[in-house]
């Protein structure tokens, strides 16, 4: 549970503007990380236009609207679906490919994950473990996702594409289990 936030911090009064050696540093990595809550939707372009790849946790902040406008720049788009039916979140991954990312990832809490990449779903089942702690089991599964396919991806892999996202997203719910047997997930979990 969220006791309370910053809404937003320093951010709602200096904005990050990417400038060229922004740009030119983050083109050192393979892949560029944002999200709804850093507040730089606006300079996501930015990345896309530099050919870095990108992923975009919307977490469950996102609507028609934020999606249109964010996903043409944006390769890999997470999406946190836990109240919904898995055939509402079919419909929004659906709109994700549409506006534009290449992978549409819905993460469903204790129903597991789909993905949709513009051909078919692929449905990743959770690994059930008595968990300590919910806390951060979608960032870790997502993390081990992007990380395991991004790497095989840069290492030239020339298989399947539907083995390589299943392998993918196995590595996502595998990690996704052992975060959920961490107390608070940064380790400073309080009790109620």
């Amino acid at each position: 549970m969220f006791i309370g936030g910053n809404q937003g911090g320093v951010q709602q009064e200096h904005p990050i503007q990417l400038d060229t050696r922004d740009i030119a540093y983050i083109q050192t990595f393979d892949l560029a990380h944002s999200s709804i809550y850093s507040g730089m939707e606006q300079e996501i372009y930015k990345l896309k236009e530099a050919g870095i790849l990108v992923s975009f946790d919307f977490s469950n902040e996102f609507d028609e609207a934020i999606l249109e406008s964010v996903c043409k720049h944006v390769d890999y788009s997470l999406l946190s679906c836990g109240e919904q039916t898995e055939e509402e979140v079919k419909e929004w991954l659906v709109k994700v490919h549409r506006y534009g990312s290449r992978l549409g990832i819905g993460t469903m809490g204790s129903r597991g994950a789909l993905l949709y990449d513009g051909h078919r779903f692929y449905k990743q089942a959770p690994h059930y473990v008595q968990p300590v702690d919910t806390m951060g089991a979608g960032d870790s599964f997502f993390t081990a996702f992007i990380l395991h396919y991004v790497q095989e991806k840069s290492l030239g892999s020339k298989g399947d594409e539907a083995v390589l996202l299943t392998a993918s997203l196995e590595a996502g719910a595998r990690y996704a289990s052992k975060t959920c047997l961490v107390e608070g997930a940064f380790g400073y979990g309080i009790s109620f």
